[in-house]
């Protein structure tokens, strides 16, 4: 939980668009499908992608998602004739009268719109024009798939007319259902939510499944941004970050769970604000009002056992967690101040200490700068080169020397974990 999955899958079709700019989440919606009389239209003509989003949940059926039967008001007129001496003809409009239709649901719309782009596209001989369609199924997991999906599994497999399949509905005069290539399915999943089906393996090998963890390197982004003159370690989101891989460390039941599917992600300890005071009251109530709650349910079942607090030997994590047990189990009035008394233990030495060491692990990991000291990093000095330098392209990934190579665009780049590199001509000129 907390990972940014929604927020990866929507900024991979920016990618895919080619949008930049810190304003994207805004600029992506220009792409974003609208409905008018049940079906998908396009806002933008002659776009290269197109979008839309979902979420799926417990109750969401295959008549929800392909196909099935919707109702609407009776507009159509109804004619009669009474016969007697004068004859006469009557037009009435009926009153509260409905009628039942067969229709295209999600999936349904989004794929008879791609498939109308990709034949114009086939039948004008510009494949490599056709554009893309993308439907974002968030929570992708909380649904029975097997019923929702239906005979879809079959098309998810074999892309167009080698994959129709026949649908239980007729719609526009034919029950088949074709997903052409140009459709793509995004799936979001949180591996630790209680409500989940299982996904079975006739689904899953048809998807690609990537694992989004919780990323200390986002937040340390989300900080510089805000404060760039900040000292990572001493920073409260940092800290109690920290604070939730501690407790997963120590506490959680291993036997039945895996730190990757159910630890806190990073999105509950980004920081949006720049001013002091509302950074520090940012941290304090998320942590109190979404972070502890979410523990305190963990608790509940049986993923984190408290109760192992006790065999830690390291004191000072001993004591933060024995607080945050504290607050898990505090009433309303009282949580603010042992909040306090924990972020006191946060910013002592000791603590400061062990934090550092953790961002140090993670920058070994993960290759994240956090010091702003240049004498703390390592300098090597080459004279010059020119075999230095080479040319690399997009198929060949050999590395040679440093590697450091020129792109298409006469950009640097650097292999590894070279960190910052200043080049030479052979006049000694930066």
């Amino acid at each position: 939980p907390g990972t940014s999955k929604t927020y990866s899958a929507k900024k991979f079709i920016c990618d895919e668009i080619g949008i930049t700019g810190d304003d994207w989440e805004k600029q992506i919606e220009n792409y974003h499908l609208v409905t008018n009389n049940n079906e998908y239209k396009e806002p933008l003509i002659g776009k290269k992608t197109y979008w839309d989003i979902i979420q799926f949940h417990p109750s969401y059926t295959y008549e929800d998602f392909v196909r099935g039967i919707a109702v609407f008001p009776n507009q159509k007129p109804i004619y009669g004739e009474i016969k007697g001496e004068n004859e006469y003809s009557i037009k009435m409009n009926p009153v509260n009268s409905i009628e039942y239709k067969s229709i295209n649901k999600t999936i349904g719309k989004i794929a008879k719109l791609s498939l109308n782009a990709y034949k114009k596209a086939e039948r004008e001989n510009k494949l490599d024009e056709c554009p893309n369609y993308y439907l974002i199924i968030d929570e992708i997991n909380r649904a029975n798939l097997a019923t929702v999906f239906g005979e879809l599994i079959y098309a998810l497999e074999y892309r167009g007319e080698e994959g129709k399949i026949k649908t239980p509905y007729v719609v526009d005069g034919t029950d088949s259902l074709v997903l052409p290539p140009n459709l793509y399915i995004i799936g979001t999943m949180n591996t630790a939510d209680k409500s989940i089906g299982i996904i079975d393996y006739a689904i899953r090998r048809r998807f690609l499944f990537f694992k989004l963890l919780p990323n200390v390197n986002t937040i340390v982004n989300s900080i510089n941004k805000k404060s760039p003159e900040a000292d990572i370690k001493c920073c409260i989101e940092i800290q109690l970050f920290y604070v939730i891989n501690v407790l997963f460390e120590n506490c959680l039941n291993t036997f039945d769970y895996e730190k990757e599917d159910v630890q806190l992600g990073h999105t509950y300890f980004l920081r949006k604000s720049s001013d002091t005071k509302e950074i520090a009251d940012q941290a304090m109530y998320r942590f109190l009002y979404q972070v502890v709650p979410i523990i305190f349910e963990y608790k509940k079942d049986g993923i984190l056992d408290l109760g192992k607090i006790k065999s830690m030997n390291n004191s000072v994590e001993k004591e933060i967690l024995k607080i945050l047990s504290e607050i898990l189990n505090a009433n309303e009035n009282k949580k603010i101040d042992k909040y306090k008394k924990m972020v006191t233990i946060l910013v002592s030495p000791d603590a400061q200490s062990l934090i550092e060491k953790y961002l140090n692990d993670m920058i070994n990991d993960k290759n994240i700068i956090i010091s702003k000291d240049w004498s703390l990093i390592n300098s090597y000095e080459l004279p010059y080169d020119d075999n230095l330098f080479f040319y690399r392209d997009v198929n060949n990934t050999d590395s040679q020397n440093l590697g450091i190579y020129i792109d298409e665009k006469n950009r640097y780049h650097t292999s590894g974990y070279s960190g910052i590199c200043v080049l030479k001509d052979k006049n000694n000129n930066d």
